[in-house]
């Protein structure tokens, strides 16, 4: 089976052989996977991929849940939201190609997800825990809403970019990164500094630092892995004004009636924020 990481890469990075050890290490699960499974290294990876992506994401779901019953509301809610989707990504590499075929298989994952959140915002489905962790005021309804738009997200940037494509990395990490710090941070620590009813200047911090970092990150970790042709550093300045950018259209998308057109119109900042992201990168990446 071919290695996906890249042997010999320049590593002026503190993380670049841990980003490698991750990926190498991932990989061996699946090696040994398939070996247990006895299967067909051409045809039935993808399938393997999606089992060993399945375990990895209902486990760090479940171990999201437990971990939220020890902390407070307003910084439980943002757990699934700030480290799903990156746990998510690391297991991008498991699977074979770019095909559509590889990312329709591996979109089924955030697309069950996001299918279980609507059972559950609709009643149908009964998990008091998970609702507690997802929802501000307790009511499954509210899962229809940032929740289920953040699983369609990465339905949709899994099958239309892929791990190949940094506005897929920018979009996702910024969301998961960005808008989960900044509701955090905001909340707990921008009493003082409000500039509206729901967005303050140590929120708004949060939001670029998050997405920032979080973006920088993942970027850095596809190309270590021979996945990216990018060069996360020489695009540096372009993820600062990305990132920039995206933390004013965060600010500006407010709840209540001092909300421009655009968000009327769009909705969540879970969209209004991805689409940016997207947009900017496909403009400014080099």
């Amino acid at each position: 089976m071919n290695m996906l990481a890249r042997n010999g890469d320049q590593n002026n990075f503190p993380l670049d052989s841990t980003f490698l050890w991750i990926n190498n290490c991932l990989m061996q699960i699946l090696q040994q996977a398939m070996v247990w499974l006895d299967a067909d290294k051409d045809s039935s990876r993808d399938f393997v991929a999606l089992l060993i992506t399945i375990v990895g994401s209902v486990a760090t779901l479940i171990g999201l849940e437990l971990i939220g019953k020890l902390l407070p509301e307003k910084v439980r809610r943002k757990l699934v939201h700030i480290f799903m989707g990156p746990v998510y990504l690391l297991f991008w590499n498991l699977f074979e190609g770019n095909s559509l075929k590889s990312r329709v298989i591996c979109a089924l994952v955030p697309g069950f997800l996001t299918f279980y959140f609507v059972l559950l915002g609709l009643g149908i489905a009964k998990n008091e825990l998970l609702v507690r962790t997802l929802s501000r005021s307790g009511d499954p309804k509210e899962i229809l809403k940032g929740p289920t738009i953040y699983g369609l997200v990465f339905v949709l940037s899994t099958v239309l970019f892929w791990r190949n494509d940094p506005k897929a990395i920018v979009s996702l990490m910024i969301l998961c990164g960005g808008d989960g710090f900044a509701d955090i941070i905001g909340r707990s620590y921008g009493d003082s500094f409000r500039f509206s009813n729901s967005k303050s200047l140590v929120g708004s911090l949060g939001m670029f630092l998050g997405g920032f970092i979080f973006s920088f990150i993942y970027l850095r970790y596809f190309e270590v892995n021979g996945i990216l042709s990018f060069s996360t550093f020489d695009n540096v300045t372009q993820l600062f004004i990305i990132n920039l950018i995206c933390t004013v259209i965060e600010a500006v998308s407010s709840e209540g009636p001092k909300k421009t057109k655009l968000v009327q119109i769009y909705g969540e900042d879970n969209v209004t924020v991805s689409v940016a992201a997207c947009i900017l990168s496909m403009i400014l990446f080099k």
